[in-house]
């Protein structure tokens, strides 16, 4: 689904639960989308500033909030960070894959994978899991780069780094 499509998606979804996608919650949710990896939400306020002279940190925060509470976009506890959501199935639990120097992110479910997780939580005593895990980890492209930022070479997530 490209962006046009996943903001089309976006905006039905929204009139199936009641809400609306505001024109400010449409544009944060289009830099989140066009994003190749994780955004942060001042790297949203510093791209949108030029368009919304006016927008505030909070402003994005909501927006943000909203996106995120709608299954829109995901809160990346780890990195700080958000990112589209992939894939709409929100029954599954969900693994993200961060890669902490690009920035790339995997967002994978997998039956296996969630019971891997559970057994390891259980194993060593602890509750249950939560409904996505999020695991730091070299992308491929990063590890040819002997551990050096592969994003470093193409300049693609300089926020990252």
């Amino acid at each position: 689904m490209n962006t046009e499509q996943f903001l089309d998606y976006a905006a039905e979804r929204c009139r199936e639960h009641g809400t609306r996608l505001t024109p400010i919650r449409r544009q944060v949710l289009q830099r989140v989308a066009d994003q190749p990896g994780y955004c942060k939400a001042y790297d949203l306020l510093e791209q949108l500033r030029p368009e919304i002279a006016s927008l505030t940190p909070p402003t994005i925060y909501r927006a943000l909030e909203f996106l995120e509470t709608e299954g829109l976009v995901h809160r990346l506890d780890v990195v700080n960070g958000y990112v589209a959501c992939q894939q709409h199935d929100h029954g599954a639990q969900t693994l993200f894959l961060i890669c902490p120097c690009c920035g790339k992110v995997a967002e994978a479910r997998s039956e296996d994978s969630g019971y891997f997780f559970r057994k390891l939580l259980a194993d060593n005593g602890f509750g249950e899991a939560p409904p996505h895990l999020e695991v730091k980890a070299l992308c491929g492209a990063c590890q040819k780069q002997g551990g050096s930022c592969a994003a470093e070479h193409s300049h693609m997530h300089p926020h990252h780094s």
